[in-house]
């Protein structure tokens, strides 16, 4: 039965589509123009997201009758576009999701993935030293801490580096039924294939470290678990940030904060918390260091080693400090994080910029905009931006895609007009 979903949802769709269309020639007061592209855009996202909030996506076909029934009901007032577009954007979930629901692989972020692909998910393949692309024979992260494991050993009685970057918990959400099975405490199915690709990145991390000890190289290993970035909004998870402000293309701390764990159990104690702000690009400097090698003098070094701090040499609360000022920059958004003070800009091609304030030693989820309230400080930390901008080379590669980011709802949530957004650029 399972197989015949995507079916099921392409007849559902054009049956909805052809109730539509005569309801449309019966009504000359509709109209169809450009300017309902963006309304059409929201409407197949709730579409998408009518299937994907219900364990047992049935019911979604159910909506989709009945917002075809309403709207033969209400007249134009329900707009043809809304129906059209929700029909459209619920057939195209409930044909990604149910793909894989035999393994229970699926979630709503295949959706996200599949709009790109020609409404198929996208192709994930891995390749061996740079040699043809390849299905891997298991779950890709599985695979990836196996792969992982087997270097550790070729490479026991000499030094390495490995840079294991594994795809979990990025969309496609898809996870193994195992992993899916065990979680069987959590009710939101989405939610629980993400804890389960969560379950499976662990269960790597694990073989890794055990790894290191049987191989007797944990006391001399520095291990450090890191992300890219935070949370997604699209895979339609509202607390998945909590409590911080903002998605995976903000930032807002809920874009930017991840885990940063180190590890060297022969130097660095268990336990040692640095409280102050670090930067993905601290790992460079910090991993010269416990390599014994020098950092290059012919260039400026934006990181630091942050040995000092996590082993205890220096107090993170008392003496030193890790930075003064960090700054990020994605496109349209940029970010000026100075002495506790946080500055973000957001600057819509052709629009007016929008800016946020914050107090981070006061406000740490970044609640209450400052802006209006400290303009000096808005001036001084624009002029470090612009500072630091003037240093930095241009962008080699244009942009190729460009979106407003509500800044506190998940697709999972409707937008209202005065939400804040962000505006991101790739």
């Amino acid at each position: 039965m399972l197989e015949n979903i995507p079916l099921i949802a392409a007849a559902v769709a054009l049956i909805g589509l052809i109730v539509a269309f005569v309801l449309y020639r019966q009504n000359d007061s509709i109209v169809i123009d450009n300017e309902k592209v963006a309304d059409i855009t929201e409407e197949i996202q709730k579409g998408a997201m009518a299937f994907l909030t219900s364990e047992y996506r049935y019911i979604g076909v159910f909506v989709v009758i009945v917002s075809v029934v309403l709207y033969a009901i209400n007249g134009s007032d329900g707009g043809l576009e809304t129906v059209v577009a929700f029909i459209l954007g619920a057939a195209a979930s409930v044909a990604a999701g149910f793909s894989g629901m035999r393994s229970a692989t699926s979630a709503n972020g295949r959706t996200a993935m599949a709009a790109k692909n020609g409404g198929q998910p996208a192709a994930l393949a891995v390749s061996y030293n740079g040699g043809e692309k390849f299905e891997p024979e298991k779950y890709l992260t599985d695979y990836y801490s196996e792969e992982a494991v087997k270097v550790i050993e070729a490479n026991k009685d000499r030094p390495f580096f490995l840079y294991l970057a594994h795809w979990a918990p990025h969309t496609p959400l898809q996870a193994t039924k195992e992993d899916y099975e065990a979680l069987s405490h959590i009710k939101l199915h989405r939610e629980r294939v993400y804890a389960a690709m969560i379950r499976a990145l662990d269960r790597g991390v694990g073989q890794v470290l055990d790894a290191l000890q049987d191989n007797g190289l944990e006391e001399n290993t520095l291990v450090i678990f890191t992300s890219d970035n935070g949370a997604a909004g699209y895979i339609g998870l509202p607390d998945v940030n909590a409590p911080y402000r903002g998605w995976k293309m903000t930032l807002f701390k809920g874009g930017l904060r991840v885990p940063y764990f180190i590890r060297w159990p022969g130097m660095i104690p268990e336990g040692t918390t640095v409280t102050q702000p670090v930067h993905h690009f601290d790992l460079f400097a910090t991993a010269a260091t416990a390599a014994g090698a020098a950092l290059p003098a012919d260039r400026k070094i934006d990181g630091i080693d942050l040995l000092p701090f996590v082993s205890g040499q220096v107090d993170s609360e008392t003496a030193g400090v890790t930075h003064e000022r960090l700054f990020w920059r994605s496109g349209s958004s940029q970010t000026a994080l100075v002495d506790g003070w946080k500055l973000n800009v957001s600057r819509p091609p052709g629009a007016e910029s929008r800016k946020w304030l914050f107090d981070l030693r006061a406000d740490p989820t970044e609640r209450v905009d400052l802006s209006e309230k400290h303009p000096k400080k808005v001036a001084e930390l624009e002029a470090a931006l612009e500072a630091h901008n003037a240093e930095q080379a241009a962008s080699m590669w244009p942009s190729t895609a460009s979106m407003g980011i509500n800044i506190d709802k998940d697709l999972s949530i409707p937008d209202a007009p005065d939400d804040e957004y962000v505006y991101w650029t790739n």
